[in-house]
């Protein structure tokens, strides 16, 4: 069988979303079965899980916390919840 992929396409950098208002987190995903876990990581610290386990459908509807400290050093990663597999957001975004 093929390896298991996850490719982030959104966030994956220079975006600029706002705290309390809700986006999506697009991802695609191949030879992955069951949920997937996003985290959050600001300048390299993972924070609070948006969603621990979420159904691999290749989006996600997240609310920023309000309390999220402005930064233009925001990634997400998308990890399969069976097996080794994630993604990283490519470049940074940003949070306001």
């Amino acid at each position: 069988s093929s390896p298991g992929s996850i490719t982030i396409t959104s966030p994956n950098g220079g975006e600029n979303w706002t705290a309390g208002q809700t986006y999506t987190i697009n991802w695609n995903s191949a030879n992955v079965t069951g949920n997937v876990q996003i985290q959050p990581y600001r300048d390299g610290t993972a924070l609070t899980n948006i969603a621990t386990s979420a159904p691999n459908t290749g989006s996600y509807s997240w609310t920023i916390p309000l309390n999220y400290t402005p930064s233009s050093l925001y990634k997400v990663s998308i990890s399969a919840m069976s097996g080794n597999v994630w993604d990283f957001s490519n470049n940074n975004f940003t949070i306001s």
